[in-house]
This record gives structure tokens, C-alpha cells and sequence, in this order.
């Protein structure tokens, strides 16, 4: 039996990696704003985050239902990225709606004439 060396990671392998992960998010958050487009935190960052989270959220469904997760940059992984990040502005905007509407005030329009 060979035993395994264990593998080092370099710095330069570590910014290749965090730079294709930013693409990746980017890429995903767009796909997932083009498809539910509406109110979201905005910005190049903003989108980049929502593909992150999305593609954590996507992988990890993926991994729950037994399909596998997000391995890298093939179809199955975009869409469940997508897929997660799609979830997550669902979830934001149910969250947002909740939120404002816990915030108005009383409809004063009932009976208080």
C-alpha cells in the first residue's frame, strides 16, 4: 500500500480558488436575479454574496437529496448554485415583506371617524 502525501495547498493556488469562487457567485447571482429579477441588495458585491451563499445553500441541498454538490464549474453545480442562490432572494424577500409589514402602523380607515 502507498501511502498518500498530503497536499499543501500554495498561495497561488488559494487566490486561483477564491478568484474562480468570486466568479462563480458573480455568475451565479446574476443568473439568479435575471430569472427572479425584483428589489434585492444591489451592487457587484451584493450579487457576488447572493452567489456565494447560494452556491453553499444549492450544494448542500444537493448533497441532502443525493445528487452531490457544487464541485466546480459543470452544469450540475451552476444549477444548483443557482438553484441555492434563487432560495436565498425568495427567503430575503418573504423576510423583507414580514418585516415591513410588522413595521406599519394600524389602518386607521376601519372606524376612528
Amino acid at each position: 500500500l502507498e501511502q498518500a502525501v498530503p497536499v499543501v495547498p500554495t498561495n497561488a493556488w488559494i487566490a486561483t480558488s477564491l478568484v474562480s469562487w468570486a466568479v462563480l457567485g458573480l455568475i451565479v447571482g446574476a443568473i439568479a436575479k435575471a430569472i427572479h429579477p425584483g428589489p434585492d441588495p444591489g451592487g457587484v458585491i451584493g450579487t457576488m454574496v447572493i452567489g456565494l451563499v447560494g452556491a453553499v445553500l444549492g450544494g448542500s441541498i444537493g448533497s441532502l437529496v443525493g445528487i452531490g454538490g457544487v464541485a466546480g464549474f459543470d452544469l450540475k453545480s451552476l444549477g444548483l448554485a443557482v438553484l441555492g442562490a434563487l432560495i436565498l432572494l425568495l427567503g430575503f424577500r418573504v423576510l423583507r415583506k414580514f418585516k415591513s409589514n410588522a413595521t406599519e402602523p394600524p389602518d386607521r380607515a376601519q372606524g376612528d371617524s
